[in-house]
């Protein structure tokens, strides 16, 4: 008996703690929601700067300008890991998932400010730009809503 409820206890404990997992996730997902410009581009192998873009988060989904070209993701976050993680998985035809060309992503949300290390296949693990791999480092600015009168 004290068995089963040290197991019932456990699986309370995991719900619990799933739900705290999915709220975080959410939390941050809410955080970026809106629209991003990058205020510093670098890539491996491009000229810093030379390149720039916007990202505009609403809810798990992700549009993504580069010029007068545009992408759409649907996001997974890991908020648990350090650096947080960011899965970008492609939306081909507004429907259907891309899942052999997930973009894995490092993040860091504070306030109005966005860091994104991109890495492609291979997950970076710091905020900088691997030799070998063909990295981006993208800080941006949230862009504020003007309010019109």
């Amino acid at each position: 008996m004290k068995r089963l409820a040290r197991l019932l206890a456990a699986c309370v404990l995991m719900v619990l703690a799933g739900r705290a997992l999915a709220a975080d996730a959410k939390d941050d997902l809410a955080k970026l929601n809106g629209t991003w410009n990058s205020v510093s581009y670098e890539g491996t192998g491009l000229v810093k700067d030379k390149q720039t873009a916007k990202f505009v988060f609403k809810g798990d989904q992700l549009v993504v300008t580069f010029g007068p070209v545009m992408f759409d993701y649907e996001i997974l976050l890991n908020v648990d890991a350090s650096p947080k993680q960011m899965d970008l998985t492609p939306i081909i035809g507004g429907v259907d998932k891309d899942l052999t060309r997930i973009n894995k992503c490092i993040y860091s949300v504070e306030g109005d400010s966005l860091t994104l290390c991109i890495g492609g296949d291979t997950r970076p693990t710091k905020f900088e730009l691997r030799p070998t791999i063909n990295d981006a480092l993208i800080k941006f600015k949230r862009e504020r809503a003007t309010k019109s009168r």
